[in-house]
């Protein structure tokens, strides 16, 4: 017999916890926080509208170790250019992680799904919520910046971290300076030599 043939097999149940756990993720929904301790109030800042039913159909479809990521679009009301609504999330080719996922660098295209609606960000999960935004997510938010013109300076990543028996969730835009720096870094470590000041936080 060959050493493969006398090899023991063996299977872990770790895969039956999360799955129990991914089906318990809609009841976290009935605690919802949201960070706004950094938000500034200011002239030409903008609002973003997150409706429940659209981040639900986001957080059941998640998983409690693996990030998963989606991109957000929606419209302002004729009425008001300074609040952004958004209608939909758009679930894209990825592949994660516990500390990151990697997205395409194309971005989807749907004449009808995505008609008379602009980019306005994007959302993941993480699996503990942090005051200010990874260095890896601000890498990855500048490259599709700077990739695609449609990302201006107005995109956001929200951040949808699983808290105990909860979900927190908190935007962020970057600066100026963290669009340079994501942009031009190619240190995809987890923990890069790096000040956590490169996004700020935005009203949702």
């Amino acid at each position: 017999m060959t050493n493969y043939e006398q090899q023991v097999f063996s299977s872990k149940s770790d895969w039956r916890v999360r799955a129990i756990s991914s089906t318990n993720l809609a009841l976290r929904l009935q605690h919802i926080y949201v960070s706004n301790d950094d938000v500034k109030d200011e002239a030409g800042s903008l609002t973003y509208v997150f409706p429940k039913n659209v981040l639900r159909a986001f957080v059941i479809n998640a998983d409690l170790r693996t990030q998963v990521a989606a991109y957000l679009y929606g419209v302002s009301p004729p009425d008001s250019k300074q609040v952004k609504e958004i209608k939909a999330i758009v679930w894209i080719p990825q592949r994660g992680n516990n500390n990151t996922v990697e997205l395409p660098q194309q971005l989807p295209q749907d004449d009808y799904l995505l008609k008379d609606l602009e980019p306005l960000g994007w959302i993941k999960t993480q699996p503990q919520e942090m005051p200010y935004l990874s260095p890896i997510d601000v890498t990855t938010q500048a490259k599709i910046m700077a990739d695609h013109a449609e990302w201006g300076p107005a995109s956001i990543c929200v951040t949808c971290s699983f808290t105990p028996g909860s979900i927190s969730l908190a935007a962020h835009s970057l600066t100026p300076a963290g669009f340079e720096w994501g942009r031009k870094n190619m240190d995809n470590s987890a923990n890069p030599n790096v000040r956590p000041v490169l996004a700020t936080d935005c009203g949702s």
